[in-house]
């Protein structure tokens, strides 16, 4: 589990050093892992109900604006939970590598001047 900030934020750089640091890791046990049908995935979500970022305004000296979800209500735990779970569930044996993103679209704005 991590955030979307690993896509880069001006105001979190820490954080976006975490949250890519961790899918990094991820891709490497994957490949470490692969050929023992072990998979190792990660799932990026924005905080559950909104991100308490989004009040603060810009970034100093930026155009952007923390990204909010497309999607019509704010991501809750529950959704998060039951992402987790798809990738655990046998049907999705064959995903590894990979970041998903449980954020309600907002992780396609990251890197656009919303």
């Amino acid at each position: 589990m991590t955030s979307r900030d690993g896509l880069g934020w001006p105001s979190r750089p820490a954080l976006a050093a975490e949250s890519g640091a961790l899918v990094s890791v991820a891709r490497s046990l994957a490949l470490k892992l692969g050929r023992t049908g072990t998979t190792v995935n990660v799932v990026a979500a924005l905080p559950p109900e909104g991100s308490p970022l989004r009040g603060a305004g810009r970034p100093e000296n930026t155009h952007l604006y923390e990204p909010e979800a497309l999607a019509p209500q704010p991501v809750t735990a529950q959704d998060i939970a039951e992402t987790a779970a798809s990738l655990l569930d046998g049907r999705s044996g064959y995903v590894t590598g990979q970041v998903l993103y449980c954020c309600g679209g907002a992780s396609l704005l990251s890197s656009l001047s919303v």
